[in-house]
């Protein structure tokens, strides 16, 4: 699914959907929430969801049994709520299972209850206002 540079004036919801392939938001402004809990992301050995430059009005929900294979890449978003991450598995075959440099939280960021990644987690240059609760 191809959804970069899109602009939504309300949330954006893909919860319990399954993809094969990539979801792009690179770049996209969404004034409210984005949700994909418990959602299952096959990025068929390469990227699952990329949000490169995304400007989030609310909460960013990658959460309750959200699963992804291939790395999620959210260098450089605008989250002006939470990030999280909280029972969700991320599975990358290379480097990054998630990558989130110069990412800018302005909430909290949760990588607990069950959160799992095989692959690294980056954060550099990250900016997190509220806590990072890892697991």
């Amino acid at each position: 699914m191809r959804a970069g540079r899109v602009q939504v004036e309300g949330f954006f919801s893909l919860n319990s959907v399954s993809s094969y392939g990539l979801v792009d938001l690179d770049e996209a402004r969404v004034k409210g929430q984005i949700s994909f809990s418990s959602a299952n992301l096959d990025g068929i050995d390469a990227t699952a969801l990329t949000a490169e430059g995304v400007v989030c009005g609310g909460d960013i929900h990658l959460c309750d049994g959200f699963v992804a294979n291939g790395n999620v890449s959210l260098g450089g978003a605008q989250i002006k709520g939470q990030l999280n991450c909280a029972s969700a598995t991320f599975t990358a075959s290379e480097d990054w299972a998630l990558l989130a440099d110069r990412i800018i939280v302005r909430g909290s960021v949760f990588l607990s209850d069950g959160f799992s990644a095989s692959g690294g987690v980056r954060f550099v240059g990250a900016r997190v206002y509220g806590e990072l609760r890892k697991l």
